[in-house]
């Protein structure tokens, strides 16, 4: 996720009060959210990046998880009007679990 100049913070209280607890479905388990903020003296000054980690049990939770987006109408409000204003990129990537992997 990329986030617009300075809306990291607003970002960051939306995520956590708001759209963390409506996506904790499915299975989903939240193991890792990273952020870079990048400094004021840069041309893209408090601008952010970050990463969320987030662990389903299987590949048809993800999909039903994925549809509620669409299906669910309070959830897609959430995402589509309040959550993604605040976002410039948003790329998502499917990671098969590795050798170490508690799914495995």
């Amino acid at each position: 996720m990329r986030f617009q100049i300075s809306a990291a913070p607003d970002h960051h209280t939306l995520y956590r009060d708001k759209l963390m607890p409506a996506l904790a479905r499915e299975g989903a388990e939240l193991i890792g959210l990273f952020n870079t903020l990048i400094g004021d003296s840069m041309t893209n000054g408090k601008s952010m990046q970050s990463v969320e980690l987030r662990r389903f049990p299987d590949l048809a939770s993800w999909q039903r998880r994925r549809e509620a987006q669409d299906d669910d109408p309070t959830l897609s409000k959430l995402a589509k009007q309040e959550w993604m204003p605040h976002l410039m990129e948003l790329h998502s990537v499917m990671m098969p679990p590795l050798d170490y992997s508690r799914i495995r």
